[in-house]
């Protein structure tokens, strides 16, 4: 039978760290992604959550309708990427595609957002653009602790066990 408690995957993946890098990008890693996934679980069922502006400013009930569905959606989808990255540990390849989806959707989302928001919403865009700003940062950092976790890790035939 799977586990499905969280908990003991991250014990499973302190214990086979080979440096304090190791922990910190368990420390780093998941808590982005797991920060990521409650706030998209909670945006599923709260859709205007820290957006109040955004709706403020559309004209018709079709533009709420439309935007609210994009939102759901986009949540979904970026709910079950977080997820397939939790199970996927902190390697190097994983924690950088985390990283470069991430940081690529930023870079796309943020001269929309500016556009859309510059005028009518400026506060909102503000804590948005620090929000990005925080959030690259931290995954960022999760990152570089995955390289230096790979490069602490043994090598060479004195790094496996003997067989006995």
């Amino acid at each position: 039978m799977m586990n499905c408690n969280p908990m003991h995957y991250l014990r499973q993946a302190w214990d086979a760290t080979n440096s304090k890098w190791g922990k910190s990008c368990i420390v780093l890693f998941y808590s982005f992604l797991w920060i990521q996934i409650l706030g998209c679980t909670y945006s599923l069922f709260d859709i205007k959550t820290g957006w109040d502006c955004l709706y403020e400013n559309l004209s018709s009930q079709n533009e709420i309708n439309f935007v609210a569905g994009t939102m759901r959606v986009s949540n979904l989808w970026i709910l079950g990427f977080f997820l397939f990255a939790d199970r996927s540990g902190i390697r190097v390849w994983n924690v950088f595609m985390v990283w470069f989806f991430y940081m690529a959707q930023w870079l796309l989302y943020k001269p929309v957002m500016t556009s859309f928001m510059q005028g009518s919403c400026p506060t909102e865009l503000q804590d948005f653009n620090i929000s990005m700003i925080v959030t690259g940062v931290w995954i960022s950092l999760a990152l570089i602790s995955s390289i230096m976790e790979e490069r602490a890790a043994p090598t060479g035939p004195e790094s496996s066990p003997l067989l006995t």
